[in-house]
């Protein structure tokens, strides 16, 4: 072979290896074939290793968590327990399930749900999970004819009738909340996988975007809006370059604004309901009040004009579930997160804020006796009678106080002896919420 040959075939070779670059790096910016594959195949792998335990020893590790309380299922039920019927969501025994079930902790209604039986494609998700252990449920609501809707987290919402068959489904990347709104349908967390470097300027793709979705009574999607767009339209951009999660997110090393991964996370979605519109002079019907776990943020937004009314970062942190109150108050779920188990900033709470005025004050959490942690998740709930139901995510726990933080009722997601399951939702329906339901199914 002539050294003129010997050179051509190394130039070909060459050519060979920057073709492959080349269509390698286009098959990740712009996710040609077989980019989906492969991240679906190494998403697997890394799930099924990550939860090798699960597999060989038959328990799903990942729901486990420390029994830190006594008894199984309904463990206190008091007399001045708020009363209705309460929707649970979560895991139970070997499957992500919905319980409606009475105070005495007996069930009116229960809904299994699988995975991989509701969303039989998984075309719609950037890493799908490998089994039905890899995914759970968050964001649950009952409606009046008895039928449920729930998010599988980043992965689909679905509705199913009051005997579990499917009304519909919707496969895009749902999760954390669903929240009924008075001019019909429902607003739904949203994310998207955003890929063009200048899409979002500052932020270098690809990155998670958090979405706020309006979703019809069918399961379609009427609007959606970008929370980070929302906050630079409103000249709040500085508040996406402030500090993230506890977590470590992907940093691209040459742009100190390049992050790989979530930008603001996105938690709950509260609408003000016309009836308390008047409480808060600020606000309109039809406002949303919005969580941001990452900015440790509150804002109220007017979706129409795609302006913020309000918006508030702190003393909460990491905190999940803010709600409006009659009066003019905002009540907010504060995981009060410190990755110590709560020893540093005193565990997780129930704060009160005025809007307007800015006293906080909290409701409950700030006594020996009242102690709570779950450094992610978590939801509250005040009922008609005024006291409190909470959803300890990692407790395996929900609780409902009266206004002397006494426990009046209780619910513990036993597993075995040492360990409960975790819980994602709890809601209380008052007695006359369901209207002719009849609950009992072929």
């Amino acid at each position: 072979m002539t050294r003129d040959d010997q050179v051509a075939r190394r130039l070909f070779l060459l050519s060979i290896v920057l073709a492959a670059f080349a269509y390698g790096f286009a098959a990740g910016s712009y996710e040609l074939f077989p980019h989906r594959q492969l991240q679906f195949a190494i998403s697997s792998l890394t799930e099924v290793w990550g939860d090798r335990e699960t597999l060989l020893e038959g328990t799903p590790n990942q729901f486990l968590r420390p029994s830190l309380y006594d008894g199984e299922g309904v463990t206190v039920n008091a007399s001045d327990a708020s009363p209705g019927l309460t929707l649970i969501s979560g895991f139970f025994e070997d499957s992500n399930e919905l319980r409606l079930i009475r105070l005495d902790g007996s069930v009116v209604q229960r809904w299994p749900v699988r995975f991989s039986e509701l969303f039989p494609s998984t075309e719609h998700l950037h890493q799908p999970p490998a089994t039905d252990w890899n995914v759970d449920t968050h964001g649950a609501v009952a409606l009046p004819d008895g039928s449920v809707l729930f998010n599988f987290e980043y992965a689909g919402l679905v509705r199913l009738d009051r005997c579990g068959e499917v009304s519909w489904t919707l496969p895009t990347m749902t999760h954390h909340s669903i929240e009924p709104s008075e001019l019909g349908g429902f607003w739904v967390g949203g994310r998207r996988i955003v890929r063009n470097p200048m899409s979002l300027p500052p932020y270098l793709g690809p990155y998670e975007e958090d979405l706020l979705l309006r979703i019809s009574p069918d399961g379609a999607i009427l609007a959606e809006l970008s929370v980070p767009e929302l906050l630079i339209e409103n000249g709040l951009a500085w508040l996406l370059s402030a500090t993230g999660s506890f977590e470590v997110n992907s940093v691209n090393s040459s742009e100190a604004l390049g992050y790989l991964g979530e930008i603001v996370h996105l938690n709950d979605i509260e609408e003000l309901p016309a009836d308390l519109a008047g409480d808060f002079e600020d606000f309109a019907p039809g406002d949303l009040l919005v969580s941001l776990r990452h900015r440790n943020l509150l804002l109220v937004v007017d979706p129409d004009e795609r302006s913020v009314k309000w918006h508030r970062t702190g003393p909460w942190i990491r905190q999940h579930d803010p709600d409006f109150q009659p009066g003019g108050t905002i009540t907010v779920f504060n995981n009060n997160t410190d990755e110590r188990g709560g020893k540093v900033f005193g565990g997780t709470n129930v704060l009160e804020i005025d809007p307007r005025g800015g006293a906080v004050e909290v409701l409950y959490g700030d006594a020996a006796d009242e102690w709570m942690y779950t450094p992610v998740r978590g939801k509250h709930q005040v009922l008609p009678n005024g006291n409190l139901l909470l959803t300890v995510f990692r407790e395996g726990r929900v609780v409902e106080v009266d206004a002397d933080g006494e426990v009046v009722w209780q619910f513990v997601n036993r597993y075995n002896d040492a360990a409960v399951t975790t819980v994602s939702d709890a809601v209380r329906y008052p007695p006359d919420y369901f209207v002719n339901v009849d609950w009992t199914c072929d």
